[in-house]
């Protein structure tokens, strides 16, 4: 059985690096990327929900800059007094990636949600939230950025939901929007292609904040 304290620490954790990371970006970087997204309108940054706004702070924390290296990357490499609990957590938010996935069973006793990879078919994952094993239901389509620990999977915080029934279309339609976007990894192709997509066609969806 999963360990919810864990869970919390491990979240904290996370929250504060991101925290961290954040204090240190420009109005410039964080125009800078948005205009990466899309979401800039004469030379202003336009938001249609909360939701695009932790979007965005995703994005900067790991989207790959033109040094190939990510900010959290360049964290991990900056930061020597980490602890080997912390180092292992850095390492892994290092190496995730954005995907879509299907969740295939919910256990909210457990706080724990099962999701397969519909776009890359890299697997099923047992994933700890508290607040999504409450709210989502089984079949609802997931797009996020998972960090793989040892015992299990958290999100970064990114999640864009929607309907099962536009699976086909979201397969198809982000194969072919990736290849029209330039200069950026396949992670970052599928974040933006997925957020135009959510901007249309997405459906409301709250996770938890753990104090």
């Amino acid at each position: 059985m999963v360990r919810i304290e864990e869970y919390k620490r491990i979240r904290k954790r996370l929250v504060d690096t991101h925290r961290a990371i954040l204090n240190s970006v420009t109005e410039k970087d964080m125009l800078q990327a948005a205009k990466v997204i899309g979401i800039v309108e004469n030379k202003t940054v336009v938001f249609e929900s909360e939701l695009e706004q932790d979007a965005l702070m995703d994005f900067i924390v790991y989207r790959q800059m033109d040094s190939g290296k990510s900010k959290i990357a360049k964290y991990l490499e900056t930061n020597s007094n980490v602890d080997e609990y912390e180092e292992k957590l850095l390492k892994a938010m290092v190496e995730t990636e954005t995907t879509l996935y299907e969740v295939i069973k919910v256990n909210p006793k457990d706080k724990t949600i099962q999701v397969k990879d519909v776009l890359n078919d890299s697997g099923t994952f047992t994933v700890v939230d508290l607040g999504m094993s409450e709210t989502a239901d089984e079949n609802i389509l997931i797009f996020t950025r998972l960090i793989h620990l040892e015992a299990f999977s958290i999100t970064s915080g990114l999640i864009f939901t929607f309907k099962h029934e536009h699976r086909e279309y979201l397969q198809k339609r982000s194969r072919k929007m990736m290849k029209k976007i330039e200069d950026e990894n396949d992670s970052d192709k599928r974040f933006i292609a997925f957020l135009k997509f959510h901007r249309r066609d997405g459906i409301p969806f709250m996770l938890e904040e753990v104090k």
